[in-house]
């Protein structure tokens, strides 16, 4: 885990499942693919998805600078 990072956390029963990061809902906004980060931070967003872990790392260190 990359430092200051606070994980999502899934809580809850079978069929009411809750997402949470540090202690309150978290709700996904998101989008697939890394190359467009900024304009996902734009429009709203928290979350994206990837196909591969190839360049995973780096990945999450855009994220993390954006605040994903």
């Amino acid at each position: 885990m990359i430092a200051g990072i606070l994980p999502v956390r899934i809580t809850g029963t079978e069929g009411h499942w809750q997402l949470s990061r540090h202690g309150t809902p978290y709700f996904i906004k998101g989008a697939a693919g890394s190359s467009r980060l900024d304009g996902l931070v734009v429009a709203g967003g928290n979350s994206f998805r990837t196909w591969g872990a190839e360049q995973l790392e780096q990945a999450l260190k855009d994220a993390h600078a954006r605040s994903l």
